[in-house]
């Protein structure tokens, strides 16, 4: 029998880690703007060495005496990050020491202000009132639960009808086993059967469906009942109707196929899914340009907007409070801290804000002509070339441009659309994939929708035009732009 020994060894071996206010700068560097106001304002709240004005940062290193700062340190924990992407830590980033310089007061960013002359925080209050106003959004199944108390039912048959309401999934389908629910509910099989029948003459109309067609025929029975045309498509052709075989339902049905189009847009007029489009249409995404482009003399500039990031400072009333000899240690400890602290807050800001200038200037430099003419002129550009200029590691800019954006002369775009590979034109000329793939759906806008053009066709085309392209690259392309195949953009006469 094999007998396994159990012994303590000492190995030394070196590791890369990551503090925890490293962490917190990477977390702030990848923060889109209304995430990182919300960040900012929280360090507000629970640091009161920290507040908001035009000042830059203070050091901590000169309130403190080199001793005094020793003794003094604060201890962060080390946490080990393990970077799937790249398998190291940016340390070119994260060293404070070597980038000092960043965090002085710089002009290289412009203050947004109202016409008042204060900065958009100084709005601060009203913002709050405004989305504190903002009701709770009302789930479906709270609704559903409502709609139930207008019902002529008894208490029981309202309980079944909730716990039926409380199995459908995301899409409002009811996939569950009634027989279990029958057995949770206490009650037999035909009084399930019954509760999932109330609960589907709920609003909106399909809801506890089983599938797809069920849904569309308890629409259909709610509007067009009585056609039979609509109701065979819909229980015999789904299929055909999804690979656009529509002379086969045209045979099958003894249609023309001009009767066959108009059943099938009275078709396309129902939800697919009963919560479709009803979950998310009260839900607005606020984005925020953090970077706005703008033309002077003749030249694109980049500017990073203020409005919504205050400038920080530590508060001189503490500071002063931190000179007194009488003041107790406990206190003078206090203040440190959150002096520490602070000054971490504002230099990664500002190293952020550092960053995201960078990138942004060396976008505007290359892609004048998408700025001048669109999509079409978009340059190609890697984030390995970009980290590369500005001497940090490529995962940082990957990083920093993560949800944010940028106002140009062609609309908001995020900073991540400046990013893509390209081909090289017969004339020499770079042009990014983003760019053919803008080619390749004008293409397809402009063709004859009774005879589209194949994946082939059209790679034959950018060819000619001097873009070498594959028909391989073209399907993929097409597929990225949700395109449908030729075979499925046909429109039948």
């Amino acid at each position: 029998m094999q007998e396994f020994e159990l012994s303590q060894r000492q190995t030394l071996r070196q590791e890369q880690t990551l503090t925890a206010s490293q962490i917190h700068s990477l977390d702030l560097l990848m923060a889109p703007v209304l995430e990182l106001q919300a960040k900012i304002n929280h360090e507000l709240e629970i640091n009161p060495i920290l507040e908001v004005g035009q000042e830059g940062a203070i050091d901590s290193k000169e309130l403190f005496t080199d001793a005094e700062e020793e003794s003094n340190e604060i201890k962060e924990p080390i946490e080990e990050k393990v970077l799937a992407e790249t398998g190291k830590i940016e340390a070119e980033y994260l060293n404070e020491e070597d980038n000092e310089a960043v965090f002085k007061k710089s002009d290289m960013f412009v203050s947004s202000r109202n016409s008042n002359g204060t900065t958009g925080f100084g709005d601060e209050e009203k913002r709050e009132h405004f989305f504190n106003s903002i009701m709770d959004k009302q789930s479906m199944e709270d609704d559903l639960k409502f709609q139930l108390n207008f019902l002529n039912i008894n208490d029981e048959q309202k309980k079944r009808c909730e716990l039926i309401v409380g199995c459908l999934d995301e899409q409002g389908f009811f996939r569950s086993s009634l027989a279990d629910l029958a057995v949770i509910a206490g009650a037999d099989i035909e009084d399930m059967e019954e509760a999932l029948v109330i609960v589907k003459s709920l609003e909106p109309p399909g809801v506890g469906a089983k599938n797809i067609k069920e849904c569309l025929l308890l629409q259909l029975e709610r509007t067009n009942g009585d056609d039979v045309v609509l109701t065979g498509i819909v229980n015999h052709h789904l299929e055909d109707i999804a690979a656009n075989r529509l002379p086969q339902i045209a045979k099958a049905l003894s249609l023309n196929m001009e009767e066959v189009k108009n059943a099938i847009g009275e078709i396309k007029k129902l939800s697919p899914y009963p919560f479709a489009g009803i979950q998310d249409e009260d839900e607005s995404v606020f984005i925020v340009a953090e970077v706005k482009i703008v033309k002077d003399h003749g030249c694109y500039i980049a500017v990073i907007d203020r409005e919504y990031q205050p400038r920080l400072r530590l508060s001189e009333k503490y500071i002063n409070m931190l000179q007194s000899p009488q003041l107790a240690k406990e206190t003078r400890d206090y203040i440190k801290e959150k002096i520490l602290s602070a000054n971490n807050i504002i230099r990664s800001m500002e190293q952020r804000q550092s960053t995201i200038k960078k990138i942004a200037d060396i976008i505007v430099d290359t892609q004048y002509d998408f700025m001048e003419k669109g999509s079409l002129y978009l340059k190609p550009l890697t984030m390995k070339h970009v980290a590369d200029k500005i001497g940090v590691h490529e995962t940082t800019v990957s990083r920093a441009v993560s949800n944010k954006y940028a106002e140009t002369p062609q609309g908001v775009f995020p900073l991540k659309y400046f990013f893509s590979v390209g081909f090289q034109l017969a004339d020499g000329e770079l042009v990014a994939s983003k760019g053919v793939m803008e080619r390749i759906r004008n293409i397809i806008d402009s063709e004859d929708s009774a005879s589209p053009y194949s994946d082939d066709d059209i790679a034959k085309m950018l060819n000619e035009s001097g873009i070498p392209v594959a028909r391989r690259t073209v399907a993929k392309y097409r597929e990225e732009l949700n395109i449908p195949s030729s075979r499925l953009r046909k429109e039948y006469i």
